[in-house]
C-alpha cells in the first residue's frame, strides 16, 4: 500500500466513517500520528483524508439536525481540503446551517 497512497486514503476514510467509530476525525488523525517510519510516505494524503472525513461527518450532522456542528466540521474540512467548497452539496449544507449558528451566537451574546 506504500506505493498506492490513494488506496490507503480511501480505505482509511471508509474505516473512519464506520458506525462503530465514535469520532471519525480523531480516528483518522490517530492513524496518521502512529504511522511507522517506513509508512511515512502515506502521510501525504493526510489533508485529503481529514477533509473527506470531516465533510462526511458534516453531512451526518446535517441529517441529524446538528446545524452548528455542520458549520464547524465544514470549515475544518475546507481548511484541510479547500477544493471541497466547489461541491454544491457542501455549499448547500453550510449555507443552510449558518443561520442557526448565528442565531445561537446572538442569543448567547
Amino acid at each position: 500500500m506504500l506505493d498506492r497512497p490513494e488506496t490507503f486514503a480511501d480505505a482509511l476514510c471508509h474505516n473512519a466513517m464506520q458506525s462503530t467509530v465514535s469520532d471519525p476525525p480523531r480516528y483518522a488523525e490517530t492513524v496518521f500520528q502512529n504511522l511507522p517510519i517506513s509508512a511515512q510516505p502515506l502521510a501525504r494524503v493526510r489533508s485529503r483524508v481529514l477533509g473527506e472525513v470531516n465533510i462526511g461527518c458534516a453531512f451526518q450532522d446535517y441529517s441529524a439536525g446538528r446545524r452548528r456542528q455542520v458549520v464547524r466540521r465544514t470549515l475544518t474540512a475546507v481548511r484541510h481540503r479547500p477544493t471541497l467548497f466547489r461541491n454544491i452539496g457542501v455549499i448547500s449544507i453550510f449555507l443552510k446551517s449558518l443561520p442557526e449558528l448565528l442565531t445561537a451566537q446572538q442569543a448567547n451574546g
